[in-house]
């Protein structure tokens, strides 16, 4: 790889991709450029199989909502269900300190703590620099028997941003660590989010099919075009002429899924019952087309 330029978008000139997505063996003659840090998941990529062949990171998923309540977090919940379901071992990491935390919708918020301690959260990892190995971290953390939750601990204690050190050394943990890696993200775009950004194989936007969440999207879509080329938009209870073709044309960014509006959705999310658990509706199904497109298991172990 050469380095080029002095600017704080550095051009990195790589192996052309082949069909399957690995570096070409005809070295430069065949290249694409990398732009750092929008291009970071790619680069990380790179220098992985060139130092452990046989091991790549795990793919990484980010969401993000085009407006607050936009059902991000659910879609993060859904992904990480197909995950289990596809038989990867899963990191569902929330980002958001704001958020509900995808624990709850999961029901593991109430299950029993692995000892006289409680569970570990984001909390717990906020000074921490360097390598984490993943299953030390994994011991103390609410999920299921694939799916592993990184969230905010509960409590009075004030919540802010994610400090870089900390978001870098456990996104590096969890992708050497697992099979799949998703992330439930804030709109916030500080530092710590551009991080999961650059080192995202696929960021979700989900968008309701209304006017003013198109409009407050319109702000999100600017900011992720800096961070990250692998946008896809997810529109929800698109109907009538604001259908999601329209909405994506607006926002100038690829459909990658219509899903209906789900009857009932707050009576089932009051009950405990994540549609997402359920493989037969949309945003499960959704969800499963999602993680049979990354990269196969042997791809990645």
């Amino acid at each position: 790889m050469r380095v080029s330029g002095h600017r704080s978008g550095v051009p990195l000139e790589a192996p052309a991709s082949d069909a399957a997505g690995e570096g070409s063996p005809r070295g430069f003659r065949e290249a694409r450029v990398l732009l750092l840090p929008r291009d970071e998941a790619l680069l990380v990529g790179l220098l992985a199989r060139a130092s452990s062949p046989g091991r790549v990171p795990a793919p990484t998923v980010s969401v993000v909502g085009g407006r607050g309540g936009a059902g991000a977090s659910l879609l993060a919940v859904a992904l990480a269900l197909a995950g289990e379901r596809a038989g990867r071992s899963t990191a569902l990491l929330d980002a958001d300190p704001f958020g509900c935390g995808p624990d709850v919708y999961l029901g593991c918020d109430r299950g029993p703590s692995p000892g006289p301690e409680r569970w570990t959260g984001w909390g717990d990892l906020l000074r921490r620099r360097g390598r984490v190995r993943w299953r030390d971290l994994r011991a103390g953390l609410p999920g299921t028997s694939r799916v592993s939750v990184l969230t905010w601990t509960r409590g009075p204690e004030p919540t802010g941003p994610l400090p870089v050190g900390a978001v870098r050394a456990v996104l590096s943990s969890a992708r050497d660590g697992t099979d799949l890696v998703v992330a439930d993200l804030p709109r916030s775009f500080d530092p710590a989010t551009t991080v999961f950004l650059n080192r995202s194989d696929l960021v979700l936007l989900v968008v309701p099919a209304d006017v003013p969440s198109v409009v407050a999207a319109t702000r999100t879509v600017a900011r992720l075009r800096g961070e990250t080329r692998t946008v896809r938009l997810v529109v929800r209870g698109a109907r009538g002429e604001l259908s999601a073709d329209v909405v994506s044309r607006a926002l100038k960014v690829d459909l990658g899924a219509d899903l209906p509006s789900e009857p009932g959705l707050a009576r089932s999310l009051a009950a405990g019952d994540v549609p997402a658990r359920h493989p037969r509706s949309p945003l499960a199904r959704f969800a499963d087309r999602v993680v049979a497109g990354l990269p196969a298991l042997e791809e990645v172990r």
